[in-house]
Formats: structure tokens, sequence, C-alpha cells
């Protein structure tokens, strides 16, 4: 009986192999930003440039401790240790707020870099 279990697994390891890339629907990783300013972008002076750069800074602060120095993340590992394990799943809720804080900023950090490169392109950094 073990010996068929072997073979049904090895057997279906191509079929599984297959269809992994498929599964993946979303990047789990931050992926390189290749700036495209748009027209009006471009007729943006360096002024109004440097107006809209330092509105966007404050998008992208974060409050949200790290994980060493949340105390929920302390707490959830001291009780789910010591008294009632199921209180690990506050990491899980933790990382998952932690995912949109990041999702958050990414958008104004993208903006930022096409905004830095426009003044590039237009030599604002020179007097």
């Amino acid at each position: 009986m073990r010996l068929n279990k072997k073979l049904l697994t090895i057997s279906a390891l191509p079929f599984l192999l297959s269809i992994a890339p498929g599964i993946q629907a979303f990047d789990l990783y931050r992926q390189p930003y290749a700036p495209s300013p748009s027209e009006t972008d471009r007729a943006k002076s360096c002024v109004e440039l440097d107006q809209e750069l330092s509105t966007l800074q404050h998008q992208t602060y974060s409050y949200q401790p790290g994980f060493y120095e949340d105390p929920y993340t302390g707490a959830s590992i001291f009780v789910g240790t010591t008294i009632f394990w199921p209180t690990y799943a506050a990491l899980g809720y933790i990382g998952y707020l932690d995912y949109q804080e990041k999702g958050r900023i990414i958008p104004a950090e993208n903006r930022i870099e096409e905004l830095r490169y426009l003044k590039a392109q237009k030599h604002c950094f020179e007097s």
C-alpha cells in the first residue's frame, strides 16, 4: 500500500509542476518601477514638481512599529507560548496589516520616482 502512494505522488508531480506558475495570481514582491510620466507632468515647471513632491512625501510615512517594536507581537507570542496557543493567529493579522500599509505607501513612492525622473530630465537640480 505504501508503494502505491509513492507512485501516485510521483506520477502527480509533473501535473502539479505544470499548474504551479498559474497559481500565483499576484506578485508577492515588489517589481522594479519604470517611470512613464504623462504629457501634463512634462508640462509642469520645476517649482510645481517640487510642490507635488513635498505633498507626496507625507504619504510615504508609516507609524506602524516594526516586528520587534510592536507590543501586540510580543503579547501574542507570550500568550501563545504560555497560555493559549491560538493567540499565534494575531501574528498573521499583524503581517496582513503590514502588507496593507506597504500597499498604501508603494503608489506614492512610485509617483515620487516619476517626479524625480522628470526633475532630472529638466535639469532642475542645476542652479
